[in-house]
């Protein structure tokens, strides 16, 4: 039952709608947002509250008069301001004779928004100021706002409710800056209830003719909650109606929030307010670092643009704000994928302590259909005294909770026990991640061993003596070390290869230059380093030739990244239709190459398709344990 509230006499309201942000150009005027203010003091306006105890503070798009747009917006005899953000903060420091006396305070804001970590642990909410340029992004921080009527006078108003209808991302093009901070005076108990048109990292919807979505929801729902017994409708049932309407709309990005943890009441509105910061305090308890929350980031929230550098805490901040899937809230999925990585009884038993036991088994059975995918690179080193293969595990995909990788040493090998020292890594990497997780091998080999060795598509023995097919059950690519060994090489190789492999993305790609003949390897490399849109990407040929073992060294030489050799012979009446694939076979995406390949290599009918190797060095891509350009460990 809704507390009763004071009466509309005993409310006061500040309303702020900004439009023009002159300093960041033309393609930020908030257009729309003078709307959204007008409309709600009309409908306070409505609830009988009087006009001059409305403060109004708008800049509108076109910079006509503020007093002007209020009076053809239909309000009479309300206080109208042009938004000069030195005005605005003088006037917040104390109330003034508008809002001398009440008890029951109402904060509506409109225009931009971004939110920031900065200055504090915790993520904020900022309001753009109209002065803000590219340069400084001058704004206010929420949170000091509601600070600041905690006292300074404004704690006669012991109830207050908040409503801010603004983005709540982040711009890249400047770094937000709120101004000198407001310093409350003694602290009071007051109690805010504060409302957020959309979740961290969404966009809040605004048209210059209907004004801003979110308002436009909240008022229509206030207006049909009105009970005949009271003055005030029950604003958090409202904003439930509301907000479950624009996150079950498709063509609707934004999902409104409650932050504030209670009601005028004391009752609990959403989770503890310290969900996030219980969250953060457990996984720093892990000492990951903050990339390695990527995946499960990812697998939860499958819509972010998560990405390295992580800010964990505005990571978590998200997942708190996205509604329930299945049941379950996606912040506790997140840990309780993460717990089961990690192996974390005490994050694991914070997962349950908020949850309830169907809640419990929904997550259990979510996690246990999951499976997961990581790559496993292993590189070969001559260079240290001994030769020796070292490792490294990347999960791609966390699945239901892959764990995270703690490196072997490296293992030493001979001539004679590559193929066994390569299935001992396979193994460790199975008892890892289990059988029922995808795996892709990435192969760091030397140029003798490129040629010399089918390591690629060798069968490997298990400690449990089955037989792994490398390359058919198995995704398995070469790469080739020399790259990052000669100077010349890698300087060749980091400027050639990122134009080269771009042309992949074209619909009409030529995907394959197949140099079987004299005139064919003549045109290598010329034919790869031309500017133009023919210009092919792979490179192939046979390796059982001497041509083709000079044609390998000039792709390592010149810096082509990509290419592909039969080890065995080939009948000239199959080469047609094995061009054919292979055209087709090439032109996939690198992230997709190693399954296309695997898959081509399982279903072929011939022996020639089984032997196919791909070199495939992108300078964008490398084990992130080892640092670019150099050997692990030298």
């Amino acid at each position: 039952m809704p507390i009763q509230l004071p009466a509309p006499d005993q409310v006061r309201a500040i309303v702020v709608g900004i439009e023009r942000y002159a300093g960041l150009g033309e393609r930020f005027t908030a257009h729309g947002a003078a709307k959204g203010a007008f409309s709600f003091v009309h409908w306070l306006i409505e609830r009988k509250v009087s006009p001059s105890s409305i403060a109004l503070w708008i800049s509108m798009a076109d910079g006509s008069d503020a007093g002007q747009a209020s009076h053809a917006a239909g309000l009479v005899g309300v206080a109208t301001r042009e938004f000069v953000s030195e005005d605005f903060r003088g006037a917040m420091s104390q109330p003034d004779e508008i809002l001398a006396d009440g008890q029951f305070l109402m904060v509506y804001f409109c225009g931009h928004g971004v939110v920031s970590r900065e200055g504090s642990t915790h993520i904020q909410q900022l309001l753009v100021l109209p002065e803000a340029t590219k340069n400084q992004l001058r704004c206010i921080a929420i949170p000091n706002w509601q600070d600041l009527f905690h006292g300074s006078g404004w704690e006669c108003f012991r109830k207050q409710l908040w409503i801010v209808d603004a983005c709540r991302n982040q711009w890249s093009n400047a770094m937000p800056t709120t101004l000198e901070k407001w310093i409350p005076g003694k602290v009071h108990p007051v109690k805010q209830c504060s409302m957020f048109s959309c979740g961290t990292g969404e966009t809040a919807s605004i048209t210059s003719d209907q004004g801003p979505r979110f308002t436009r929801e909240l008022i229509t729902t206030l207006r049909s909650k009105l009970p005949a017994d009271r003055d005030w409708p029950d604003f958090v049932e409202a904003f439930n109606e509301a907000a479950t309407r624009l996150r079950d709309e498709s063509s609707s990005s934004q999902d409104p929030v409650l932050l504030i943890g209670a009601d005028w009441s004391g009752s609990t509105l959403v989770p503890a307010p310290d969900l996030a910061a219980q969250l953060l305090g457990h996984l720093a308890d892990l000492s990951w670092p903050n990339k390695d929350f990527l995946p499960y980031l990812r697998r939860v929230d499958i819509q972010s643009d998560f990405a390295e550098p992580l800010d964990l805490g505005l990571a978590v901040d998200r997942l708190c704000n996205l509604m329930a899937v299945r049941g379950l809230p996606p912040v506790l999925e997140f840990a309780a994928r993460v717990a089961r990585a990690a192996g974390s009884p005490k994050l694991e038993e914070w997962v349950k302590a908020r949850l309830s036991p169907q809640q419990m088994a929904e997550l259990a059975d979510c996690l246990a259909a999951d499976g997961g995918r990581a790559r496993l690179s292993l590189w070969y080193r001559d260079d240290a005294g001994h030769s020796c293969i070292e490792g490294d595990l990347e999960i791609l995909d966390a699945g239901g909770g892959l764990r995270t990788w703690s490196r072997p040493p490296a293992k030493s090998v001979t001539a004679d026990t590559l193929v066994k020292v390569i299935g001992q890594w396979v193994d460790d990497v199975y008892a890892h991640v289990s059988t029922g997780s995808d795996v892709v091998v990435e192969l760091y080999l030397s140029r003798k061993l490129l040629t010399s060795s089918a390591l690629d598509t060798a069968d490997i023995q298990t400690e449990e003596g089955e037989v792994v097919r490398l390359g058919r059950d198995l995704a398995v690519l070469l790469r080739s070390t020399d790259r990052y060994k000669g100077r010349m090489k890698r300087l060749r190789w980091t400027r050639e290869a990122p134009a080269i492999l771009s042309r992949l993305g074209a619909a009409d790609a030529n995907a394959l230059h197949w140099a079987d003949t004299a005139d064919a390897r003549k045109m290598v490399p010329a034919a790869f380093l031309a500017k133009t849109k023919e210009a092919p990407v792979w490179l192939g040929f046979e390796s059982a030739c001497q041509a083709g073992e000079a044609l390998l060294d000039t792709a390592l030489t010149e810096g082509l990244p990509a290419v592909i050799f039969l080890r065995a012979s080939s009948d000239p009446a199959a080469m047609a239709p094995l061009l054919a694939q292979l055209q087709q076979l090439l032109r996939s995406s690198l992230d997709q190459l190693p399954d296309a390949l695997r898959d081509w290599r399982s279903t072929g009918q011939d022996e020639v398709s089984k032997t196919a190797s791909l070199l495939l060095d992108d300078p964008g891509h490398f084990p992130k344990i080892w640092a670019p350009f150099t050997q692990p460990g030298g």
